[in-house]
């Protein structure tokens, strides 16, 4: 039986920078695992929610499944998290199209995950770049922040063959900038050198973060788009800036500190934890 290994996300863990790797030519040289770049792009432009039972997205999906190739395959869509800041998660919708996707097929399943509070600012800010106008306040009382308890996700999937890593640096055991590249080909068997990684889709400085939400209320959503792609090239945040816009991110840390203990007792217990709850 031939394995399909499946990394889901998170988003804001770096999912950008290693589809764009994927997709370099060295990279499909270099990793077993047949890449497939149309399909991963397609699940990412229909999901993270529809409606499975509909008749289109079964054709959709159906189509999918006979171009998949009977070798060991490798796909990128963190859309299927299913994890939603503002809406039910949607991760049951999600099992339901990879059961449906992969059946003959050793699935495994792969995300990091990163710390509630970082996480919210990093989706805030993504948001943004996307037309968000509420100030970070707002966003996060509008929230559904049970939604952000990582051990629930990690149980729902792990029905899979599931893999979970901490994206921060403080957790993953080399230190490293590029330790979220090096666990990606780990994982699926390799090691890799890879040098001058690129920074894509990184998120916005506070200053670009504020100019790029005015702009979202003043022009039209093109042109603010237009303005986010160029904020991202000249005022992106530094690797080493920290946010911290969320007031009280002690009071959610606490929120998730028993849960995320179980979390890496469960799923991640060769990583310190520690950085999640204290």
């Amino acid at each position: 039986m031939p394995s399909a290994y499946l990394h889901l996300g998170a988003p804001k863990c770096a999912s950008s920078l290693i589809q764009g790797l994927l997709n370099e030519s060295s990279s499909k040289e270099i990793v077993g695992p047949k890449y497939m770049p149309d399909i991963s792009k397609v699940m990412m432009t229909y999901s993270p929610v529809f409606d499975f039972s509909d008749y289109y997205t079964q054709e959709m999906f159906n189509n999918m499944k006979q171009a998949l190739p009977d070798e060991d395959l490798l796909f990128s869509c963190e859309n299927l998290f299913g994890v939603h800041t503002h809406r039910e998660n949607s991760f049951e919708v999600s099992k339901e199209v990879l059961r449906f996707l992969f059946q003959g097929y050793d699935l495994k399943i792969m995300f990091y995950v990163r710390r509630q509070d970082t996480y919210l600012e990093g989706i805030y800010n993504q948001d943004v770049k996307r037309g968000e106008t509420r100030v970070f306040e707002d966003y996060v009382s509008e929230s559904i922040l049970d939604n952000l308890n990582w051990y629930e996700v990690a149980q729902n999937y792990s029905e899979f063959d599931l893999t979970v890593l901490p994206f921060e640096r403080k957790a993953i055991e080399t230190g490293g900038y590029r330790d979220f590249i090096d666990g990606l080909y780990q994982w699926l068997g390799y090691k890799v050198e890879v040098d001058n990684l690129p920074h894509i889709n990184p998120s916005l400085s506070m200053e670009a973060m504020e100019v790029q939400r005015f702009a979202n209320y003043m022009m039209d959503a093109q042109t603010a788009y237009d303005l986010s792609l160029w904020l991202e090239r000249h005022s992106p945040k530094k690797p080493d800036e920290k946010h911290r816009i969320l007031q009280n991110n002690e009071t959610l840390l606490e929120k998730f500190a028993e849960n995320n203990k179980k979390l890496f007792k469960e799923f991640m217990p060769a990583f310190d934890g520690g950085y999640y709850w204290s």
